[in-house]
């Protein structure tokens, strides 16, 4: 008896594995607080990323999806993080609702910390969305879809969603909240520790989708006739 294979799957499975990242980039998403409730929603508002390589990064080249946000100028030491804020300093109101009220000195020179603080223009969705990290040539260095984690305690309950291992792809397996209130800005995050690799499925990047629709569209039909033959 002959054996028919489908060849949608098995061209299926093979892009997959040739598509999907297999470990972590240099930079990655680290931490993320995007439904603060100690503070003014919107100003309260952060993305942590962190340098898990040994080199410097510079950021000259690299954007951030969904936020509007100057990189230039901005290098990430080995081990290294830069914060985007949504409000770093408090810029002429009386709300003392800024990174630097909450997680400095208030001073507005943002001289007491050790890495840089970027503002950032816009706002992270409370019903969640994809933060996409873009480098050199536009390419993905990292993203991460945080929507798993509204209505937890880092929707508006005062903590953050943290990495657990930079090591290892984005993948819900490797968020948690983060044991801190207002979470760890500029520090190891209060959710690190080890995981396996195997639990974490890495999230693919947006145009993997379409590359493996196009292909499956693409050998359909020469598959259909072999199959008649």
């Amino acid at each position: 008896m002959a054996i028919k294979i489908n060849w949608h799957i098995v061209l299926f499975g093979f892009c997959t594995l040739l598509l999907m990242p297999t470990s972590a980039q240099a930079l990655v998403i680290n931490e993320i607080h995007f439904n603060p409730f100690h503070v003014g929603d919107d100003d309260g508002e952060f993305i942590e990323l962190y340098n898990e390589k040994s080199d410097i990064v510079d950021l000259v080249d690299y954007t951030m999806g969904g936020i509007s946000v100057n990189l230039q100028g901005i290098k990430v030491e080995a081990g290294g993080f830069v914060v985007l804020a949504s409000e770093p300093v408090d810029d002429g109101d009386t709300d003392s609702d800024s990174f630097d009220t909450i997680y400095g000195n208030g001073d507005r020179l943002l001289t007491e910390f050790h890495f840089p603080v970027i503002d950032f223009t816009g706002s992270l969705a409370n019903t969640g969305e994809v933060l996409i990290l873009y480098g050199p040539g536009g390419g993905v260095v990292d993203l991460y879809d945080y929507t798993p984690f509204v209505r937890s305690n880092a929707d508006g309950g005062g903590f953050s969603v943290e990495r657990i291992d930079p090591m290892l792809p984005s993948g819900d397996a490797n968020f948690r909240v983060s044991e801190t209130s207002g979470g760890t800005p500029g520090m190891w995050n209060s959710a690190a520790g080890t995981i396996s690799s195997g639990d974490v499925t890495p999230v693919p990047e947006p145009s993997t989708w379409i590359l493996l629709a196009t292909g499956l569209s693409f050998f359909s039909p020469i598959i259909t006739k072999k199959q008649k033959l």
